[in-house]
C-alpha cells in the first residue's frame, strides 16, 4: 500500500475535508446556494433548464450540469427521463469530519436501468492535485473486488486492527480447529491439526452459501486424497478466491466447512457443528463471500453498480487551472449492526451464516457493491459511508455504531436482563427470518451462539427460549402475508418460535414497559436429539403453566375485509376484534374427544394448500394470559391463543398471539370471569 494512500485515507480528516471549505463566502447563486452557510449543508431543487441557465454565471452550477451531461452520454442516466426534470442537489458536510454531495431526481433516485436506480455522489478524489475548494474528498469504489486497491484496503483494516484495537485480541493465536487447509502448498492439503507440532496458529475461516450446486466435499472415501492435496482447479470458484486471498494476506491456514468436516459422517458432522463458536470465534479473520449465492460464482466478480466517471471543469479560482471531479453511485447503507452488517448479498439471508458473522471478531464482507469490515472496535466500508455520515452524527448514530460489531466479546459486559433482551432482539428475531435448506437445522445452526449465551446464564435452554424468561419469551408473534404462514418443524414444541417458518418478533411495548408475568411455570422441558449438542435439535418438549384461561372464537378475514387493516391480521378474536391477533399458521378445524365429550377445536395446518379460508367458520380456541404491561395510561395483556392437541386432546398446542387491550381500568377487573387453570402445552 502506498504511503500516500495509507496516510490520506485515515491520517487526518482535514486532508479529506479541509476547514478552508468554510472560509469561502457565499457566491450569491440562488440556484445552487454553494457552498452554504456554516455546516448546515445545502439542498436545492431546480428543473434542468434552471440549472443550465445558471451554469452560465455560476461555476458550481456548471459543474452540476457537466456531471448530468456526462451521466447521460456515458452511462445512459437521464435526469429528465419520464418527463420529470427536477434535479435535487444535496450537500452535507461538517467543519470537523465527514461530508457528501449528491444529485437525485425529484424525490426519487436517478434511474440507472430498468432494474436499478441510485443517487450520484461527486467529490474531489482523495489523491487529487487539483481539488475544488469546498467540495468533500472521497474515493472511487473498485469495479471488481480483486483489484489491488481492494486488497490494500483489507490489508489496511487488518493492519490497523492488529496495531490499534486492543479489544480485538490482536496478537493471540488460538487452537486450530480439528482440520484446516494448508494453503502453502500449490494444491492445498487437508491437515489434521492434532498431528501438527504447534496446533495453535492464526487462521482464516470462510463464510459462504452452499446454494443449489453442492461444493466439493470431504467424505470418508476421499479424505486421504484430500490430505495429500486438492487440485486447486477442481475447487469451486468461491473456494479458489478464498485461498488466493488467504495467501495474499500471508496466512497459512483456512477453514472451509465442506472440506474440513467429513460430510457423510454423521458423528463427525454433529461433533464439529457443536464447535462453531470456537471455529468462527477463534478465527483471526472471517472472509464473507457475501455476493455469491453458491460456490460457483466466487466473490471477486464485477460489482453490480461498478460504473463511475470523471469530469474536467474550469477551476472556480479562474485562470487556466482545471479541476477533475469524480462521481459514482451513492451506496446507501442500512444502519449496520452485528446481525445486519450490510453485507449486500445472499449471505445475510442464510441461516447457517448468521452465527458465522455474529461470532467473528474480524469479518470482511465481499458484497455486491463494495467491501465492508467489522471487528470488535470498528465498522467501516469501501465507500467511506461511515466517515461521510459523521457530518451528521448524533447520539443515536454513535450508539448504533457502537453496537455494529460482534456480540461474542460483549456478552461478558452485559447484565443478565441485557443478555435476555439481546437474545430476543439481536439473535432470535433476525435469525428466524433467514433461510435454511433443511428446517431441522434451525436450532443446530444457532447452537454455537446459544452455547455462548448459555455460558453466561444460569438457565435452561428450551428450543429457542429460556426457562427463566419463559412467559416473556413465549410472547413472540408472526407478521406475514397469508400465503407465508406455514408450520415448519413437527418435532419442535408449538410454543417455540422455531416451530414456524419465517421471521418472528417481540413487541417493543412488552420489552420496553414493565412486564409482569401473571402465570406460573410449573414445568418446562425439552428432549435433545443428541447428547453431543444439547443446544441442537429436539425430539419433544412441553410446558405446564398455571394462570388465567378463557374460551374464545377466532374468525377468518378475507382480503378486503375491514379487519384486514395490515399484513399479519388474517384472523381476529370475535370477542375482542380490535386487539391485534397474529396467527402462527393457517387454522383448521378438528373434532376431538375430551373426557368422553366430543368438541370442535382449531388446529394447526401445515401448509397453505390445506387452508379452508371460510370467512363464516368459527374456530374454537382458548386464550391464556402470559403477562400484563402498561402503555401510557392503558393496560394490555400478552396472550397466547391455544387449540386442543389432536393427538392428546387434554393438552394444547399454540396457534397464535394477541396483544389484548384491557383499557384504562385494572387488569384484575378485566379477568374476573376468566378461570384459573393449569394448561399443558405441547
Amino acid at each position: 500500500m502506498s504511503t500516500k494512500r495509507f496516510g490520506l485515507r485515515r491520517l487526518a480528516e482535514t486532508l479529506r475535508h479541509p476547514a478552508s471549505m468554510f472560509s469561502r463566502k457565499q457566491n450569491g447563486c440562488d440556484t445552487c446556494g454553494f457552498p452554504g452557510k456554516d455546516d448546515r449543508g445545502i439542498v436545492s431543487k431546480r428543473n434542468l433548464e434552471t440549472w443550465i441557465k445558471a451554469a452560465k454565471h455560476c461555476h458550481f452550477c456548471g459543474l452540476v450540469v457537466t456531471i448530468l451531461d456526462d451521466l447521460k452520454a456515458k452511462h445512459g442516466i437521464d435526469p429528465s427521463a419520464g418527463g420529470r426534470s427536477q434535479v435535487y442537489l444535496n450537500g452535507a458536510y461538517s467543519t470537523n469530519e465527514g461530508g457528501r454531495f449528491y444529485l437525485k431526481r425529484d424525490y426519487n433516485y436517478l434511474e440507472v436501468n430498468e432494474e436499478s436506480s441510485t443517487n450520484v455522489v461527486f467529490y474531489n478524489h482523495i489523491d487529487t492535485d487539483s481539488p475544488w475548494n469546498g467540495l468533500p474528498y472521497d474515493q472511487d469504489v473498485s469495479s471488481t473486488a480483486d483489484s489491488k486497491s481492494c486488497l490494500d484496503l483489507v490489508k489496511y483494516w487488518l493492519h490497523s486492527c492488529q496495531n490499534s484495537h486492543s479489544s480485538c485480541d490482536p496478537e493471540s493465536s488460538k487452537p486450530l480447529p480439528t482440520r484446516v487447509l494448508d494453503v502453502n502448498y500449490p494444491n492445498p492439503k487437508l491437515v489434521i491439526t492434532s498431528n501438527l507440532p504447534r496446533p495453535v496458529e492464526k487462521y482464516v475461516a470462510l463464510s459462504h452459501c452452499w446454494g443449489s450446486s453442492q461444493p466439493l466435499r470431504t467424505l470418508n472415501g476421499n479424505i486421504e486424497q484430500h490430505r495429500n492435496g486438492i487440485d486447486l482447479n477442481i475447487l469451486p470458484q468461491t473456494f479458489q478466491d478464498a485461498i488466493r486471498l488467504t495467501r495474499n494476506l500471508k496466512f497459512q491456514y483456512i477453514w472451509i466447512d465442506s472440506l474440513c468436516i467429513i460430510q457423510d459422517d454423521a458423528l463427525d458432522w454433529e461433533r464439529e457443528a457443536a464447535k462453531m463458536a470456537e471455529v468462527y470465534g477463534h478465527a483471526y479473520l472471517v472472509l464473507g463471500a457475501s455476493s455469491a449465492s453458491d460456490g460457483t460464482e466466487g466473490f471477486f466478480s464485477t460489482r453490480t453498480l461498478h460504473w463511475r466517471g470523471e469530469v474536467t471543469v474550469p477551476s472556480p479560482a479562474g485562470g487556466k487551472d482545471v479541476c477533475r471531479i469524480h462521481y459514482r453511485p451513492l451506496l446507501e447503507h442500512p444502519m449496520p449492526n452485528a446481525v445486519n452488517p450490510g453485507s449486500q448479498g445472499p449471505l445475510e439471508k442464510r441461516g447457517w451464516t448468521f452465527q458465522e458473522r455474529v461470532l467473528a471478531k474480524r469479518f470482511v464482507s465481499f458484497g455486491r457493491y463494495e467491501l465492508t469490515w467489522g471487528c470488535n472496535s470498528l465498522w467501516d466500508c469501501e465507500c467511506d459511508w461511515v466517515h461521510a455520515r459523521r457530518g451528521k452524527r448524533d447520539e443515536y448514530f454513535d450508539l448504533m455504531l457502537k453496537n455494529s460489531i460482534s456480540l461474542y466479546p460483549k456478552i461478558d459486559q452485559m447484565s443478565e436482563e441485557g443478555i435476555y433482551h439481546n437474545w430476543r432482539f439481536a439473535v432470535a428475531s433476525p435469525y428466524s427470518a433467514r433461510n435454511l435448506t433443511y428446517s431441522h437445522d434451525k436450532l443446530v445452526a444457532l447452537s454455537a451462539i446459544t452455547r455462548t449465551f448459555h455460558d453466561r446464564l444460569d438457565d435452561v435452554f428450551l428450543a429457542g427460549l429460556w426457562k427463566k424468561q419463559l412467559p416473556r419469551d413465549m410472547s413472540w408473534y408472526c407478521y406475514h402475508e397469508l400465503e407465508e404462514l406455514e408450520s415448519q418443524h413437527t418435532f419442535v414444541p408449538s410454543w417455540s418460535w422455531v416451530s414456524v417458518k419465517g421471521g418472528v418478533f417481540w413487541s417493543m411495548a412488552i420489552e420496553g414497559f414493565r412486564f409482569e408475568k401473571t402465570c406460573r411455570v410449573i414445568e418446562a422441558e425439552c428432549t435433545p436429539a443428541s447428547e453431543i449438542n444439547p443446544f441442537g435439535s429436539v425430539t419433544a418438549g412441553h410446558v405446564l403453566l398455571e394462570g388465567k384461561l378463557s374460551p374464545a372464537h377466532v374468525q377468518y378475514h378475507p382480503k378486503g375485509s375491514i379487519y384486514r387493516r395490515e399484513k399479519g391480521h388474517h384472523y381476529s378474536l370475535a370477542a375482542w376484534p380490535t386487539s391485534s391477533f397474529y396467527a402462527d399458521v393457517f387454522l383448521g378445524l378438528a373434532e376431538v374427544e375430551v373426557h368422553g365429550v366430543v368438541e370442535k377445536t382449531a388446529t394447526r395446518l401445515a401448509h397453505s394448500s390445506e387452508n379452508e379460508e371460510h370467512e363464516d367458520v368459527d374456530y374454537p380456541v382458548w386464550c391464556f394470559v402470559l403477562g400484563t404491561y402498561r402503555s401510557g395510561q392503558t393496560s394490555n395483556a400478552a396472550v397466547i391463543v391455544l387449540g386442543r392437541s389432536v393427538s392428546e386432546p387434554t393438552k394444547f398446542t399454540r396457534l397464535g398471539f394477541v396483544e389484548l387491550e384491557l383499557g384504562y381500568g385494572s387488569s384484575d377487573d378485566f379477568f374476573t370471569e376468566w378461570s384459573d387453570e393449569t394448561v399443558h402445552i405441547l
